[in-house]
């Protein structure tokens, strides 16, 4: 199915400002039901230390997300100046340097906590095993949502604001359907709900790098 796009530079402002405003708003609240999701499920699950183990270790997340959408803010804006001056290369280098230098950061962190998850636990002010557990299969989550921070911008300004929304809707959606699987049927607990978080970011950043990589009108991924 191809994917309508916006074209920036015929389009009323008007129609453009709905066009990107209520997919983003949307793409948001995916993006935030995510953590909403998992305390809803561990609550009923696993209990109010589920809970507070979750809580413990989101601030992690949190800063992440927060760099990313940083790096992605900043990476679009020099793409879209770079494609509004003809110089589509220079624009798609600046988005894949993006992706790059947020996996230069991201992954001694992640290797760090996933190595030492009880140092991490420690650090982040609880031994619980509870703590533990989470923290090891939700590592990887965070390096998923930083991918995916930086592509949604990518995407926007490729003109697949519908797009970037599905992403983190359909992410939402696999985390619920995971997160009831792993923590009842299944019986893993915390383990199960951070599981269930990395596996959902990860479905949101594989459509956003297949775009990037196959689809893209301007900012295809380059060497």
């Amino acid at each position: 199915m191809k994917q309508k796009t916006i074209e920036w530079g015929t389009e009323k402002i008007s129609v453009l400002f709905g066009q990107v405003f209520f997919p983003t708003l949307l793409g948001m609240l995916g993006v935030s039901a995510v953590t909403t999701i998992d305390g809803i499920f561990i609550g009923h699950g696993v209990g109010s230390d589920g809970i507070a183990a979750v809580n413990i270790c989101v601030p992690l997340l949190m800063v992440l997300t927060g760099f990313g959408l940083m790096v992605g803010m900043g990476s679009s804006i020099t793409a879209s100046l770079c494609l509004s001056r003809g110089r589509a290369r220079m624009a798609r280098v600046n988005v894949t340097q993006a992706l790059l230098f947020v996996t230069a950061v991201a992954l001694p962190l992640v290797g760090a906590v996933m190595l030492f998850p009880e140092g991490t636990a420690y650090w982040l002010g609880s031994l619980l095993p509870m703590v533990v557990d989470y923290l090891v299969w939700f590592a990887p989550s965070m390096l998923f949502t930083l991918w995916t921070a930086v592509a949604m911008f990518a995407l926007r300004l490729d003109g697949a604001p519908k797009l970037a929304m599905w992403c983190s809707l359909l992410a939402a959606f696999v985390n619920v359907v995971l997160d009831w699987l792993f923590i009842f049927p299944f019986g893993w607990g915390v383990r199960g709900a951070a599981f269930a978080t990395s596996i959902s970011c990860l479905t949101g950043t594989c459509i956003a790098a297949g775009y990037l990589t196959f689809r893209a009108r301007h900012l295809r991924l380059c060497r």
